[in-house]
């Protein structure tokens, strides 16, 4: 154990302080910094444990933010897990969750801050254009709708030169 030393200021160790417990529950230093023998338990809960591993800070039971029930950050074998949804820039529309299925996105999926592909519960809502394409372009598919009632799939299939996939209400034969 540590000699405490007698000073104006109270007591204080030289070397390292020892803790009544077991022999990895010490303090010390070195020239890095300080060196916590056994972690650091926080509020004397069992999951409430941060200590450290060769690769780096270990936090038993993840990261519980703003003590809400779906705010926490965990690992498994394959990676980080987050419990809830990721709200981005704090707007209801851009969360980012899971199922099953996949990544469920809550709106659309804005691309270059341009184009935005949505849905509905019929299918894909694809960004459209008011007139027909006539630069060249490094877009190879489009939708077209304007106001003269011309809808129109897109196709560049070389330069500035593009195919029109026509909308019909007759079924080709």
């Amino acid at each position: 154990m540590a000699h405490e030393q007698n000073s104006p200021r109270g007591l204080w160790a030289k070397k390292r302080i020892d803790i009544v417990g077991s022999s990895s529950d010490t303090i010390t230093g070195n020239s890095t910094g300080i060196v916590l023998g056994a972690g650091i338990k926080i509020s004397n809960r069992a999951n409430a444990t941060i200590t450290g591993n060769s690769t780096g800070i270990v936090l038993v039971a993840g990261i519980k933010i703003s003590n809400q029930a779906n705010a926490t950050i965990t690992g498994d074998a394959s990676g980080i897990v987050v419990a809830g949804a990721i709200k981005i820039s704090n707007q209801a529309n851009a969360t980012v969750t899971g199922d099953a299925s996949g990544i469920v996105v809550a709106g659309a999926i804005k691309i270059s801050n341009k184009k935005s592909i949505s849905a509905n519960a019929t299918g894909l809502i694809l960004p459209t254009s008011a007139a027909i394409l006539t630069t060249r372009s490094s877009c190879k598919f489009a939708v077209l709708t304007n106001s003269t009632g011309q809808n129109a799939v897109l196709i560049n299939t070389t330069g500035t030169t593009w195919k029109y996939l026509n909308v019909t209400s007759e079924l080709p034969t």
